[in-house]
């Protein structure tokens, strides 16, 4: 009996950590999509090898 709800625990335990995994790879997907999107952009407006329009 014990050991039945000690595995039970052992899987909802495991389900949500899995869960969790997933939610923070997400979220760091996210955080490094903003800041390279973020870098690119101050490297395109800082950049003085870009070429400027009309030359």
């Amino acid at each position: 009996m014990a050991s039945s709800i000690v595995d039970s625990a052992k899987a909802v335990v495991r389900q949500q950590a899995d869960s969790l995994k997933n939610e923070v790879k997400d979220r760091a997907k996210e955080v490094i999509d903003d800041k390279t999107k973020e870098i690119q952009e101050h490297l395109d407006k800082y950049n003085p090898f870009k070429r400027k329009k009309g030359n």
